[in-house]
């Protein structure tokens, strides 16, 4: 089959202040997504275990770190797990 997991483009892409993540399951799911930065570290942890129905799902980031600080203009990635399938996306924060 084709999977589970099928990601969508973020928009507004680029965005400021804040930008929709989208991915789409033909079951629901327990899903984590977070957000790294170009050199691979974790900025945030968006979700954790969440459980998510199936059809399209949509988060929202608002350009903040875990500790609630804005993060610096740039290209940022988001990645979506559901059980062992996992989809990224590229991003881009203009202030």
């Amino acid at each position: 089959g084709t999977g589970n997991l099928v990601s969508e483009p973020n928009f507004p892409n680029p965005f400021n202040p804040v930008t929709r993540i989208r991915y789409r399951l033909q079951e629901p799911s327990r899903v984590g997504i977070e957000i790294f930065d170009v050199a691979g570290r974790l900025v945030r942890a968006l979700t954790r275990g969440f459980q998510a129905d199936a059809g399209l799902n949509e988060i929202a980031w608002d350009g903040r770190d875990d500790l609630s600080r804005h993060v610096p203009s740039g290209s940022y990635f988001f990645r979506v797990q559901a059980g062992q399938e996992e989809v990224t996306g590229r991003m881009l924060l203009v202030r």
